[in-house]
């Protein structure tokens, strides 16, 4: 894990200690197990709580990074920091197409649809579909 150092000690500290949380968590190190699923006790000063809105305080975060647990929370974000910003919005769009191989040729066109394909989420690719508008960041998965 790579963080950006900072330039004051305290920064330092809290951003060491915040690594080392994170590298806990990822660890296991961090938690319990009910049931099938583990819970983790996220501290207070990571989590907001102040509002009905949460995605309102999106400027809280302007110098900070954003987990976020599912990638729908991610496109969650990403659509409401659009509509703050004015602007043109453009859509592009994934062109997926199976490979026309000799073997298996009727799997794949039965299995492997463009519109199998364009529904796929997966952390690491883009999505089908990315809005962007001129001067806007988005968070990427």
């Amino acid at each position: 894990m790579r963080l950006l150092m900072s330039s004051s000690d305290q920064d330092e500290g809290e951003m060491k200690r915040f690594a080392n949380w994170i590298l806990d968590v990822g660890n296991g190190n961090i938690g319990s197990i009910v049931g099938d699923e583990s819970e983790i006790k996220i501290p207070d000063n990571l989590l907001i709580t102040t509002t009905d809105d949460p995605l309102s305080l999106i400027w809280y975060f302007q110098s900070r990074k954003i987990l976020a647990p599912t990638l729908e929370s991610v496109e969650k974000v990403n659509n409401f920091v659009l509509t703050i910003f004015l602007g043109m919005k453009k859509e592009y769009f994934s062109y997926d197409t199976t490979c026309q191989a000799n073997e298996n040729e009727d799997v794949q066109q039965e299995w492997f649809t463009p519109e199998f394909l364009n529904d796929i989420k997966y952390s690491g690719l883009p999505n089908h579909k990315l809005t962007l508008k001129p001067g806007v960041a988005v968070m990427l998965l």
